[in-house]
């Protein structure tokens, strides 16, 4: 315990800071919303994709407008949720 307190007496640790504004907090939320919404749009672009290949084949139609469909659905639920911690934490 000696050698911990005076390693920490010397000065030289470097212990990040975290800032009480909530900028952390901010930051992780908005990467975790980019990524989600970017895979719900990315999903959106491939079943769009595998729709126009179908070839009329209505399995394939039917699956990819359910993907379509609940990629989109997921976006608006990621958006809301992100309106939702904006309005709670104040910094809409």
């Amino acid at each position: 315990m000696k050698y911990f307190a005076q390693i920490l007496n010397k000065g030289d640790v470097h212990i990040p800071a975290v800032t009480p504004d909530g900028s952390n907090i901010d930051t992780a939320i908005n990467f975790a919303t980019a990524i989600a919404a970017a895979i719900a749009v990315i999903m959106v672009v491939i079943s769009g994709f595998r729709l126009v290949i179908s070839a009329g084949n209505p399995e394939a139609v039917g699956t990819s407008r359910k993907i379509i469909i609940y990629a989109l659905a997921g976006l608006i639920i990621i958006i809301a949720a992100r309106l939702i911690v904006g309005i709670v934490l104040g910094r809409l």
